[in-house]
């Protein structure tokens, strides 16, 4: 998972949100202008998320959400009765406006093994200058 954190942080759409727990226990409860964040203790630098906190991945599908400017769910989908991990998959599934407004919706789905996988692939799978950003909220 530390693999997925470290993913995360690189993308160009990362950012430290209050509430966030970073590797180390350390609870984020404001960025400084840098875009450094702090906690209890001071700065928390070189800090990587612990993505296995649930505020931690609430906020990192709201990253998504903002990011596409759209909604975005995730789901569990295993496959059959296998047991087998390759067989048990979560998806992340963002709704985005198709260009005609007249035809409806288009769903990008990013796939992976765990469900904030999933989410940190949706993150990093955002296009280069995707639309803006302010106007949505999640």
């Amino acid at each position: 998972m530390c693999e997925k954190a470290k993913e995360a942080v690189e993308s160009q759409h990362w950012r430290w949100m209050p509430g966030m727990l970073a590797e180390g226990g350390h609870r984020i409860l404001a960025t400084r202008n840098d875009g450094t964040p702090v906690s209890l203790s001071g700065a928390v630098t070189s800090a990587v998320p612990n993505l296995q906190d649930p505020a931690t991945a609430g906020c990192l599908l709201a990253l998504v959400q903002k990011a596409w400017s759209s909604y975005a769910q995730v789901t569990h989908h295993p496959v059959g009765n296998r047991s087998h991990s390759e067989y048990d998959r979560w998806v992340c599934t963002v709704r985005i406006r198709h260009e005609d407004p007249d035809a409806g919706w288009i769903w990008r789905h990013f796939s992976g093994s765990s469900k904030v996988g999933a989410l940190v692939d949706a993150l990093k799978g955002v296009p280069e200058n995707w639309g803006s950003h302010d106007n949505y909220s999640c």
